[in-house]
């Protein structure tokens, strides 16, 4: 009888059921929101890829301007070599009809507003010794080391969209 007792309770086992399986969660296709939120991401890091690469392009052209500034040996080396890194910044249309007191105007615009006076007031200087032969060797000095500081001050941050607007 012993025997016959086991047989007849239930074992925990015949109370589970199966398992019961789920279909499988895709990802595609999605909502069309979705699409949406991924091609507006994709667009902001192209173009802040785009600025990066414009940004160490021009950071790099700051350099070599330096070098050339640096190895100017005379007051008209000098002015060509700003006027080719104004050409950089600006557009050349721009640049390349300014002459004279045009010139030395749009120059001074460039420069913080604190130094503008004492950078005409040089300018006028150097530019009345500009096209002579042999100008003073301390005047070629000077226009060196006020470009250079044009360079770190004034049209840098002209690149970084804090200067001038053309």
């Amino acid at each position: 009888m012993a025997v016959k007792w086991i047989a007849l309770v239930a074992s925990p086992l015949d109370q589970l059921h199966d398992i019961q399986v789920t279909e499988p969660v895709t990802f595609l296709p999605m909502n069309w929101g979705w699409w949406v939120v991924l091609i507006v991401l994709v667009v902001i890091l192209m173009q802040v890829l785009k600025i990066r690469r414009k940004r160490r392009q021009r950071q790099q052209l700051i350099k070599l301007a330096e070098a050339e500034i640096t190895a100017a040996s005379s007051l008209l080396e000098v002015h060509t070599a700003i006027r080719r890194a104004c050409f950089i910044v600006w557009p050349r249309e721009r640049i390349a009809q300014l002459h004279g007191q045009a010139w030395l105007d749009f120059w001074t615009a460039t420069w913080p507003t604190a130094m503008q006076e004492d950078v005409a007031k040089d300018m006028a200087e150097i530019q009345a010794q500009l096209y002579i032969a042999a100008p003073a060797p301390e005047l070629t000095q000077r226009y060196r080391a006020l470009a250079m500081q044009w360079l770190q001050n004034s049209w840098a941050t002209r690149i970084h969209g804090r200067g001038m607007r053309s």
